[in-house]
């Protein structure tokens, strides 16, 4: 039985996820900044979303509106259902429809490749890896020494695929140690994961571009 590439789908899916995001009309709103695609495949509907940070229209000075962009996919292709924007569960903005882009057939893997790849191609072995990184993610995030920094509030995890790695990462709000009652910063951390495995290759912290706190010593070696 053929068997789907799902490497290959989250790349054509991206693709058209980005293209979509070209072409949506966020009407008043404008676009401050954006994150990472966030998605789970599987034999259903995919959804995927991107964290949006949008200049608020009635405050341009004050703090970012957080909201999100959605691009709902059919099941195990990358023919786009549905786009939306959204702030609070509100729709922010206009999809002016399907762009007459032929989606591509479905990829399958080789029949003399199709038992050797890294990542798992079940769907059952990809949930399980998924939750055991989950776990994973979340002992590096409790363990790991923020130094100077606090955190406040941390958003859930998004992942890619980049050069054979896979990396998880999750916006992180901290208090400034400079100025601990104003506003909190934004940054992000992030965990790398070995292909195919639940092995933690480095995990590391950022604000503003720059590395903070350290990954404490104990933490096993890749």
């Amino acid at each position: 039985m053929p068997r789907i590439d799902w490497n290959k789908l989250s790349d054509l899916r991206r693709e058209a996820a980005e293209r979509e995001w070209e072409r949506y009309d966020f009407k008043e709103y404008e676009v401050g900044e954006t994150s990472g695609w966030e998605y789970a495949t599987g034999t259903g509907v995919s959804e995927w979303t991107r964290p949006v940070f949008f200049v608020n229209p009635d405050d341009p000075d004050g703090p970012d509106a957080r909201g999100n962009f959605t691009v709902v996919f059919a099941p195990e292709t990358n023919e786009v259902m549905d786009v939306y924007g959204s702030i609070d569960g509100n729709d922010v903005g206009e999809w002016p429809g399907p762009s007459g882009f032929v989606p591509a057939p479905t990829p399958l893997l080789p029949d003399d490749v199709a038992g050797t790849r890294l990542e798992p191609t079940s769907f059952a072995d990809r949930v399980a890896l998924g939750e055991r990184r989950g776990a994973a993610a979340d002992d590096e995030f409790a363990n790991y020494d923020f130094g100077d920094w606090t955190v406040d509030e941390a958003d859930g995890w998004e992942y890619t695929s980049e050069d054979g790695e896979v990396h998880w990462r999750r916006l992180v709000y901290f208090q400034n140690p400079e100025n601990p009652d104003g506003d909190t910063m934004r940054g992000d951390f992030t965990v790398v994961f070995a292909e195919g495995s639940d092995a933690v290759l480095a995990a590391y912290a950022g604000v503003n571009g720059h590395d903070i706190g350290q990954r404490p010593s104990d933490s096993p070696a890749p």
